[in-house]
């Protein structure tokens, strides 16, 4: 029986948190497939249609979450009224509606966790892109002050230039370092 409610309790717990992740509370009268198709995400909303797919996800999942708890409450209910052997078969369908939710979980967070990682790649190729072009300047400009072409200035000019050139080589070696970090 305290086993029972740890269960529910547990149940009700993961129902919040896929509520969390998915978004909001789940839609108890969130449509069917095939109702309000007027609503239908259209092709040029793939990005939202996407969201709204993991976010159905989590609803159902959720609702099944829900359910089991529900079922759990049902068992220990027949349980207390003696009615053992009808009391095992809710358990066992909590059970079953359990496994499946935590199934879909683990689904839904690992999709998540590969989706932050795609996120965090592209993020640090376009770093890398902006420091190999800035890294390109310096050079092109070190290259034109070791050589002399175009420089007509003094000698402090010429300083100043190589002070701004050192500065901004620092500057990139320090985002280097974060990126390195990430």
């Amino acid at each position: 029986a305290g086993r029972q409610r740890e269960l529910a309790a547990e149940a009700g717990r993961l129902a919040d948190e896929v509520e969390s992740i998915a978004g909001g509370p789940p839609a108890a009268a969130a449509a069917e497939p095939g109702e309000g198709d007027a609503d239908a995400p259209k092709p040029a909303e793939d990005a939202d249609a996407a969201a709204d797919d993991d976010a159905a996800r989590g609803r159902r999942t959720a609702e099944r979450l829900r359910a089991a708890e529900q079922r759990m409450q049902a068992a220990q209910e027949r349980l207390d009224e003696t009615l053992r052997e009808e009391a095992r078969h809710e358990q066992t369908r909590a059970l079953e509606e359990l496994e499946t939710a935590r199934a879909q979980l683990e689904e839904i967070l690992r999709q998540v966790r590969e989706q932050e990682v795609e996120r965090t790649l592209v993020q640090l190729e376009a770093r890398i892109r902006g420091m190999l072009k800035a890294e390109r300047a310096v050079l092109a400009d070190a290259e034109r002050l070791a050589t002399g072409g175009g420089a007509t200035g003094t000698t402090r000019e010429r300083q100043l230039e190589a002070a701004r050139l050192g500065r901004e080589q620092q500057r990139i070696a320090a985002d280097a370092s974060k990126a390195v970090a990430l």
